[in-house]
C-alpha cells in the first residue's frame, strides 16, 4: 500500500481508539457518579435504621 494511505489508515485507527477510550472514560465516570449516589443513599438508610432501631 502507498505510505500516504497507510498513514491515513493509521490516523483513522488512532481516532477510533481515542473515541473508544473517551466513551469508556465517560461510562466509567457516569458509573462512578451513580455508585456515589447509591452509596450515599445506603448510608442515609443505615443512619435512619440505627436512629430508629428498625
Amino acid at each position: 500500500m502507498h505510505p500516504e494511505i497507510l498513514r491515513i489508515d493509521e490516523m483513522q485507527t488512532n481516532m477510533r481508539i481515542e473515541c473508544y477510550i473517551k466513551y469508556l472514560n465517560d461510562k466509567i465516570n457516569s458509573n462512578n457518579a451513580e455508585m456515589r449516589i447509591n452509596i450515599s443513599l445506603l448510608i442515609q438508610q443505615l443512619i435512619i435504621f440505627r436512629k430508629y432501631g428498625i
